[in-house]
């Protein structure tokens, strides 16, 4: 029976509505529920359990697994994600406010600039109409003055001819006939010339009526007739600050591969025992040789660089993004802190037992001890902040993911999540699964393992119900000891043969 704390009416009318309606029955059998299947995701009551889930794995009772869940990821998450989108909805409703008043602005100002437009048109136009008026003046002076020459010209012509006429009346009356014979010869030919000349000043068009016209300018009338308005208001969209999340689609295992970047020969001394590797932000690449007490140090293109020489044996190291590492020695009991980038020793850490594994999670140190269940989250002075208890017998390594431990276990060939309190969250089992050493997680939360026993480099998926084989004896994987992650780059190497690997991680979408 699950028991569930007692509440007052007051906190019972403030109950979500959603979880007043949950059933504790099993809709199939109207049973108590009371088992969980991790296989099929699903609660169960017993009947369900014995007649469809009894084979499965990770099968256990619904009590023990509930408790606490408030703590567990899955709840934070959720959480964490109605936050962050309640405030994104908080500083879009502030925007679409502001932008409710930026839109009453935007309206005047956009009437101030159809009147400035319009006032510019005006302006315009009244200029145009200026210069075609001061035209017409002009063009209307020259028309005058030509009519008026021409009125001059054909008035002297007209007064010419009438004195002509007069002369031949006054012949025609007075003169005798061979005065006329004669005196017409000479006007026949003056009358000839004149003639010519209106002729001459008629083909010149000197004698054309003289007129003004207006052509209006094709492109205004094109206006009158095409232009219907001064513009267009339409409403445009533009994208607000405030970004919506998209929900990531999971990745499986089945699509997780590895691509070859490089292969790097260790150069240390001999008889070499490797037991801690890391890629440094610059991605060179440092390993811990255990037999020789060496820090050994290769350039990005796998030369080698340098060794630092250590004062005890080193079992496992930890790289920060500023190039600080945390080495523990394990024969000294304790734990130093280095600068790479001048290869100084800034402090060492003294503990009461002999340190094993360390994993940096953003600036906390966790430490591991052979003999020992509790894990210490401390600073880089070694301030111990919190101590774990890991709910495992003779753990090999641990690592920290956000509030989830990842835990190897060799002796038991299991590997185990566990929530920040000790609950354990998972435990997975594989028939290749054989001396899981050290472990580490990629953006995806997919858990990387050595295995030393069986030669292969195992992935398994955040819920511990799926794996995938990685590396095996084929790809040069011989008793691997060490691996470590750095922005989807995999390095992996051998205990014993100084050979390592570089390889990127891929996670293709389907």
């Amino acid at each position: 029976m699950i028991e569930h704390p007692s509440m007052g009416l007051s906190e019972y009318v403030q109950f979500p509505k959603y979880a007043l309606l949950i059933n504790n029955l099993c809709e199939i059998h109207g049973q108590q529920l009371e088992m969980f299947c991790q296989e099929h995701n699903t609660p169960c009551c017993m009947k369900c359990y014995r007649h469809d889930h009894e084979l499965c794995k990770g099968i256990s009772f619904l009590k023990s697994f509930v408790k606490e869940f408030k703590q567990s990821t899955p709840f934070k998450d959720l959480m964490q994600k109605v936050q962050e989108l309640s405030h994104i909805l908080e500083d879009l409703i502030k925007d679409t406010k502001i932008n409710c008043e930026y839109l009453y602005s935007r309206k005047a100002s956009i009437l101030l600039e159809i009147k400035n437009v319009r006032r510019s048109l005006n302006k315009h136009f009244d200029n145009l109409e200026k210069d075609i008026v001061e035209d017409l003046d002009y063009k209307h002076s020259e028309a005058k003055r030509k009519t008026n020459e021409q009125l001059s010209l054909l008035s002297n012509k007209n007064a010419e001819l009438k004195r002509i006429y007069m002369d031949l009346s006054f012949v025609n009356q007075n003169a005798t006939d061979l005065q006329a014979f004669l005196g017409v010869r000479i006007l026949s030919k003056q009358v000839e010339i004149d003639q010519s000349e209106l002729q001459s000043l008629q083909k010149d068009n000197q004698l054309c009526k003289v007129d003004l016209e207006l052509t209006i300018e094709p492109k205004l009338l094109s206006i009158l007739k095409e232009v219907n308005s001064l513009g267009t208001i339409s409403i445009q969209l533009k994208p607000n600050n405030s970004i919506i999340p998209t929900e990531k689609k999971p990745r499986t295992i089945n699509q997780l591969k590895l691509k070859r970047r490089k292969y790097i020969k260790i150069k240390s001394e001999h008889n070499m025992v490797i037991t801690g590797c890391a890629i440094l932000p610059g991605l060179q690449t440092v390993f811990a040789d255990f037999h020789n007490s060496l820090l050994v140090i290769h350039n990005i293109d796998g030369t080698h660089s340098r060794n630092i020489k250590l004062s005890g044996q080193p079992s496992d190291m930890a790289v920060a993004e500023d190039y600080t590492i945390v080495v523990t020695l394990w024969s000294l009991n304790l734990f130093v802190v280095l600068d790479l980038r001048e290869d100084k020793e800034i402090r060492k850490i003294q503990m009461k037992e002999n340190c094993y594994s360390v994993d940096i999670s953003t600036d906390k140190i966790v430490v591991s001890f052979e003999k020992s269940k509790i894990v210490h989250i401390m600073d880089f002075f070694g301030n111990v902040s919190r101590k774990i208890q890991i709910p495992t017998q003779n753990y090999s390594y641990v690592v920290q993911n956000d509030d989830m431990f990842l835990c190897s276990n060799r002796n038991e060939n299991k590997v185990i999540c566990c929530t920040e309190f000790g609950k354990l969250f998972w435990t997975f089992q594989h028939e290749l699964l054989s001396e899981p050493h050290q472990v580490a997680i990629d953006n995806n939360r997919f858990v990387f393992v050595t295995c030393h026993g069986s030669d292969m480099i195992m992935a398994i998926c955040p819920d511990g119900q799926n794996s995938k084989i990685l590396l095996d004896s084929d790809d040069g994987i011989n008793k691997p000891s060490a691996l470590h992650i750095h922005k989807e780059i995999l390095l992996v190497c051998n205990s014993l043969s100084g050979d390592a690997h570089l390889y990127d991680i891929i996670c293709d979408e389907c």
